[in-house]
């Protein structure tokens, strides 16, 4: 699952059979589009690394903290709309990065982020499949 083919119906049917559902390839594969990339996802990436300097400036900020980056907001998405996420890292930066994630150390998704990757995958001729 991730935001080209976000199974709505699935997602909605699992939820309501108390069923977890479980996202493989929740950052896109190697198929053409590359959602590490995309616009909507580097624009959240920003917003976020903004949002952690100014609390880095009011001294607010963990300091455990690491700055977001595109892979965190993409599994936080999943883990927002409470699906588990198996990612299968192989550098020692998504290792770290995952890590990171799964220690709390970084920020929820404000429900404008959610929405705007919500929309990635609305349009059904854009949904993709990566296997």
């Amino acid at each position: 699952r991730h935001p080209l083919l976000p199974q709505w119906e699935l997602l909605d049917f699992c939820t309501s059979q108390g069923i977890i559902l479980q996202a493989h390839t929740s950052l896109g594969g190697h198929g053409k589009e590359d959602l590490l990339q995309h616009p909507k996802i580097l624009n959240i990436v920003k917003e976020q690394q903004q949002q952690q300097q100014l609390q880095k400036n009011q001294q607010v900020q963990n300091k455990d903290a690491n700055v977001t980056t595109a892979a965190q907001v993409l599994w936080k998405w999943n883990l927002q709309h409470n699906v588990a996420i198996v990612s299968r890292c192989t550098t020692e930066e998504h290792i770290q990065e995952f890590s990171s994630l799964a220690k709390g150390n970084i920020e929820d998704l404000m429900p404008s982020q959610m929405k705007a990757i919500d929309s990635i995958g609305m349009d059904k001729k854009n949904q993709m499949r990566f296997v």
